[in-house]
């Protein structure tokens, strides 16, 4: 309990700084980058803490069930922490750019971006429902859907790279946007380690079989 309540706690607090930083970025908002950038260095406090409280429960329960679990058990809690990490790797660089005044990313990366940005805030919606109601049996499919973000994702982020500074915009930019699809991209696929971890660790042996999606 005290471990689904974690994630999906993470997993909001990253669906709203995920939207802060991505929409500070677009509209040139200094102030809500730096709100996420402070809320960031804040979560990873409270994640400690939370990490702390479970490893202790970890040493508590049966020892055989522990030694089931424990891969999951530590493949989620660092899922989480990659989590926290990628938000600030996206947040730092884009609050640099909009604290310099540099110029804004063309429209035609906004429009581009924006519809995908949505779909990602909306799949870790989706995913902090799933595990606060304990509806594993949903997983599967949020793992095909995280898995169909991350193709596309790395499709946009290879046409960007064939185009680099040929679009007649400054490097600065081209990296930046570049930047914010990796991290974003590897925000979903980390996301679908961490519902993997969170089925397996609340399974009843095969209770929940995994459905094969390929990384």
């Amino acid at each position: 309990e005290h471990i689904a309540m974690t994630h999906s706690r993470v997993l909001d607090f990253t669906k709203t700084c995920f939207f802060q930083i991505t929409d500070g970025l677009m509209k040139e908002n200094v102030k809500l980058l730096r709100k996420a950038s402070n809320s960031i260095r804040d979560e990873k406090a409270v994640w400690l803490k939370s990490r702390q409280k479970e490893i202790v429960g970890m040493r508590m329960i049966d020892y055989y069930d522990a030694v089931k679990k424990n891969t999951w058990f530590h493949l989620g809690g660092n899922s989480v922490t990659q989590i926290v990490y990628c938000l600030k790797r996206m947040s730092d660089p884009c609050l640099e750019h909009v604290d310099n005044n540099f110029n804004p990313l063309p429209k035609t990366f906004i429009k581009e971006y924006t519809p995908i940005r949505d779909e990602v805030v909306e799949m870790f919606e989706k995913a902090s429902e799933v595990i606060q109601n304990h509806e594993y049996e949903q997983i599967d499919a949020l793992l095909v859907e995280g898995n169909d973000m991350k193709s596309r994702l790395s499709a946009l982020r290879h046409r960007r790279e064939n185009t680099l500074n040929k679009e007649g915009n400054s490097i600065r930019l081209d990296l930046l946007y570049l930047n914010t699809l990796q991290e974003t991209q590897e925000l979903a696929s980390t996301l679908r380690h961490l519902l993997r971890a969170t089925k397996r660790f609340n399974s009843q042996e095969d209770e929940f079989p995994l459905m094969d999606v390929d990384e």
